[in-house]
């Protein structure tokens, strides 16, 4: 399922816009210029995708960085996972 609201986010910073479960139907503009198609949405979904990837695998990198370094001071994998509530 795309998700418009993800792609309005990443695309098109600074507008002002609502949606209703992701239905391109309930899209309401309220920013100037030109309300985007949905097939102009649609074209964007992939790069979006890649996007939200990219900002997923960054956050894993830095978790897993102070996990190392966590250890690297003695702590346990246990009071790791508690640290993390995991």
């Amino acid at each position: 399922m795309i998700q418009y609201s993800k792609i309005l986010h990443y695309k098109y910073q600074g507008s002002e816009w609502s949606i209703d479960n992701e239905d391109y139907s309930t899209l309401q503009w309220f920013s100037a210029g030109a309300k985007p198609s949905q097939d102009e949405l649609d074209a964007l979904w992939g790069e979006v995708q890649e996007i939200v990837a990219g900002e997923v695998a960054a956050a894993q990198a830095i978790v897993d960085s102070v996990k190392l370094k966590l250890t690297a001071i003695g702590l346990t994998d246990t009071e790791i996972k508690v640290l993390f509530g995991h």
